[in-house]
């Protein structure tokens, strides 16, 4: 959309993203110059880069636009590390989210314009939603988490009415705040049968259990004396 309208940009991605469809991304900017006749600028750089901090900030002072993916959540020291992650409410659960984002912005004082692509009647929408601010009263750190958590809050009305659409269930279970989550260590046979929590299914021929309260995996109970087998 931003290259078909003539808008220089760069795009933020991962190192397994950039590995895989850099080619793919620059063959698609060289092709929409060439039939828009604009030759806009178009640069990719890597998230994970111990360097990337400062070259967003040095793109954002120079008033240059920055794309970047919220639900990527992905930086530098990897994907795993929550270190440097926010401990935010997304779709009523607690989850880390990076935060470099809403960083970027109180640092820089750039705006944050929010956008969403989904699929609605076989076409491809783009809607811009309201512009984000850091709040300067508080330090950057508790800015950029209360701003974090804003962005999801907008993400998560257009994931609630197009759920099928966001391939970021396929991963971002890997960023549930598992501190926050129930655990019954000792869970009975007459409690698996609750279907609404628990999902039952083999995997290398071990009958596993899915607990969907605790976001947690484990193998089927042997049922003891005198308890009912499932």
């Amino acid at each position: 959309l931003m290259m078909n309208h003539g808008i220089d940009f760069t795009l933020v991605v991962d190192q397994a993203t950039f590995d895989k469809q850099e080619e793919i991304f620059i063959k698609c900017h060289e092709t929409i110059c060439e039939s828009t006749k604009v030759n806009t600028e178009f640069e990719i750089i890597v998230a994970d880069e111990d360097s990337v901090g400062l070259k967003m900030i040095r793109l954002l002072k120079k008033q240059k636009n920055v794309l970047l993916y919220i639900d990527g959540n992905t930086g530098v020291g990897g994907a795993e590390n929550t270190s440097k992650m926010e401990s935010i409410k997304f779709l009523n659960k607690d989850i880390f989210s990076r935060k470099g984002i809403a960083a970027l912005s109180y640092i820089t004082d750039v705006p944050i314009f929010p956008a969403v692509s989904y699929y609605e009647n076989d076409t491809i929408n783009v809607e811009f939603l309201d512009k984000l601010t850091p709040n300067k009263d508080y330090k950057l750190d508790k800015s950029a988490g209360i701003l974090t958590q804003e962005i999801y809050d907008q993400f998560s009305e257009f994931l609630l009415k197009y759920p099928e659409q966001w391939e970021g269930w396929l991963y971002y279970s890997m960023f549930v705040d598992k501190s926050k989550l129930p655990y019954d260590s000792k869970i009975t046979m007459s409690q698996l049968k609750d279907d609404d929590r628990f999902k039952k299914f083999e995997l290398n021929g071990e009958d596993l259990v899915f607990d969907y309260k605790a976001f947690n995996c484990f193998k089927l109970p042997k049922p003891k004396k005198n308890e009912e087998v499932l």
